[in-house]
């Protein structure tokens, strides 16, 4: 019976690929989030703009104090949307970086399988020989026995 002698290590490369698919996907989840959130802030920061112009144009009364509340609110809505930009940009790293771990791992479990397959390939050629040496001992006995008759 075929047993590979690296089969734990096997096993554990197996289980480090699943923790690095499971992190590479823990990785993306947090980078959607990440970008949904700087989609919100520019959603708002759009709608503020366009209430801004509004005023601004003279389709509605602008006091200044709406005037300076809605300007302070657009650049505190930049400051937040360039710190998403930036906070997005870094779980993209993350992302790239667990990818490539994961791409790793993906290697290292593939190339103990293929060496596992290998071991299995030469155990079935020697299971083979030994077959047929079996066969070529089992007909030289049965010729000596009908040659002894």
């Amino acid at each position: 019976m075929f047993r590979f002698k690296l089969q734990p290590l096997l096993d554990y490369r197996r289980i480090l690929e699943e923790n690095a698919q499971q992190d590479f996907a823990l990785k993306l989840r947090e980078l959607e989030i990440e970008k949904q959130l700087l989609a919100s802030i520019a959603g708002q920061r759009s709608v503020l703009a366009r209430r801004f112009m509004d005023l601004s144009s003279g389709k509605a009364e602008m006091k200044a104090e709406d005037f300076a509340t809605l300007t302070s609110r657009l650049e505190l809505l930049r400051i937040r949307q360039r710190e998403q930009e930036k906070a997005v940009m870094a779980k993209d790293a993350e992302k790239e970086s667990s990818r490539l771990a994961m791409l790793e791992a993906v290697r290292n479990k593939r190339i103990m399988e293929l060496l596992r397959d290998r071991h299995f390939g030469h155990y079935k050629q020697e299971a083979k020989r030994r077959e047929a040496r079996q066969l070529d001992e089992f007909g030289i006995r049965n010729y000596n026995r009908r040659e002894a008759l």
